[in-house]
């Protein structure tokens, strides 16, 4: 039997009822509708910690007009369907920037503006070029259509030109989400460092007290859309988490202090780097302390992993006791803090010369210590 789409909070409720309940699907649903989803929530997910529940219950997000590495931490979970703007197909020269609020007004706007613009103008004058060098380089098959074929050849080009947008350059993101990971999104951002990301937070939590866009529904010619909030007890409940606001805070300054005592704050000290490296299998303490200190550091991977070698099980204990202190009756730990350990082939993180690690992540429900 196919259920037509529900409101998140009420579809994952009833699910949850009809798994401890001998009522068919359609009983269970009307049983949810003549009761309060909210009562329900508080009790079960928010007291009792039933997170399995919010898995239940499904929505649809879009952000628009955020900056590209706004993009890139909200689609930074274990758990994530979506689709970002392409700069592969679509032509970003038109779009703005975001500008940090902390610079506006000042002489550090005018720079930064500059800065951006000179790039969007590179980016636009190489376009043409470029695609007069690939036709030449690949002529159209005749098997090809015509307008197949320019399709591909812009693809191309913009692949190569997209290398010179920033991090500033605005795009939209559509996400389909659990109501669990949209939780666990909303109390990250609420947490971040970055002002961009907070105001987001705020924004997604304003939204799920808010009935949801229906223009489908519009379009087809239905009277009236969905009149229910979208996830108002999430929204309720969401706020900022007081350990991911002061983890890598802590971490900075500890990485600081430590890797200045090894010279590794100077980048004239780090010796020849590889633009990608591949790291050889180590110690799993070696590797979790080398990835706390490279998430706050500039220094190479390989550089930091070299120094924690030679430190004592003390010395490293320290380190993770700098990630651990703060977290109180929270069990989420740092993104980089490895736990459950998921191989991947290590690659270039984007910063030049240095090497990305294992990625290691740990359970959602993990509820052991370290």
């Amino acid at each position: 039997m196919a259920i037509a789409p529900m409101p998140p909070e009420k579809s994952a409720y009833a699910l949850a009822r009809y798994s401890r309940s001998p009522d068919s699907i359609e009983q269970s649903i009307r049983w949810v509708y003549g009761h309060s989803s909210e009562k329900f929530w508080d009790q079960f997910y928010f007291d009792y910690g039933h997170a399995s529940i919010a898995d239940l219950g499904h929505v649809i997000i879009c952000f628009e007009e955020i900056s590209e590495l706004a993009a890139i931490r909200l689609e930074d979970e274990p758990l994530w369907d979506g689709q970002a703007k392409s700069s592969r197909y679509q032509n970003f020269a038109a779009s703005r920037w975001f500008v940090p609020g902390q610079i506006r007004g000042s002489e550090t706007e005018a720079v930064y503006e500059g800065i951006l613009r000179s790039l969007s103008e590179i980016y636009r004058l190489l376009h043409d070029p470029l695609i007069a060098y690939l036709s030449e380089r690949d002529p159209r098959p005749e098997s090809m259509k015509p307008a197949d074929y320019q399709r591909t050849i812009a693809a191309r080009a913009f692949d190569v030109t997209r290398y010179l947008l920033p991090l500033a350059a605005k795009t939209n993101v559509g996400q389909v989400v659990s109501i669990r990971t949209l939780e666990k999104q909303m109390t990250r951002l609420l947490s971040s460092q970055l002002p961009e990301l907070r105001a987001i937070g705020e924004d997604l939590k304003e939204a799920c007290q808010r009935p949801p866009v229906n223009l489908w529904g519009e379009l087809c010619g239905q009277s009236a859309g969905l009149s229910d909030p979208l996830a108002p007890t999430l929204a309720r409940h969401a706020k900022a988490n007081a350990y991911q606001e002061s983890v890598y805070s802590d971490l900075a300054r500890h990485a600081k202090e430590v890797l200045r005592g090894a010279g590794l704050d100077q980048p004239e000290n780090w010796g020849p780097v590889e633009l990608v490296e591949l790291i050889e299998p180590h110690h799993p303490l070696d590797e979790i302390v080398a990835t706390l200190l490279y998430r706050v550091s500039q220094a190479p991977y390989r550089k930091i992993l070299e120094v924690v070698k030679e430190w004592s099980e003390k010395e490293k204990h320290a380190t993770i006791e700098v990630a651990t202190r703060q977290r109180r009756l929270t069990f989420q730990y740092p993104s980089s803090l490895p736990m459950r350990r998921t191989r991947r082939k290590e690659l270039s993180c984007g910063r030049p010369g240095t090497a990305y690690p294992s990625n290691w992540s740990m359970p959602s429900d993990a509820k052991s210590p370290l």
